[in-house]
């Protein structure tokens, strides 16, 4: 998925935890969304992605914060996630 070592190396550790937590979230979209087409999905399964929507959400909102304290690399990388997840969730706002 979208980041590679060498965009992050000059990013703060803080902001590079973020992005992991970001990505562990998109990981999270990516499994729910496969189940849901398989029509594997449970109930817990559509738990833990909502809770891990929300995350990512939070998460997110960091990079539309002008003054977050965010660099500039990682809010853009942030908010490339969240347009892979939303491309992810196509296919079940479609079916």
């Amino acid at each position: 998925m979208g980041t590679t070592t060498a965009t992050i190396v000059d990013i703060p550790q803080l902001e590079k935890t973020i992005l992991q937590m970001a990505q562990d979230c998109l990981i999270v979209a990516e499994q729910y969304r496969d189940k849901r087409l398989q029509g594997t999905a449970t109930d817990e399964d559509a738990e833990t992605f909502v809770d891990n929507s929300v995350a990512l959400e939070t998460l997110v909102k960091l990079a539309y914060d002008n003054d977050s304290g965010m660099t500039t690399e990682t809010r853009m990388l942030l908010l490339g996630i969240e347009s892979q997840e939303v491309q992810l969730m196509l296919p079940l706002r479609e079916g």
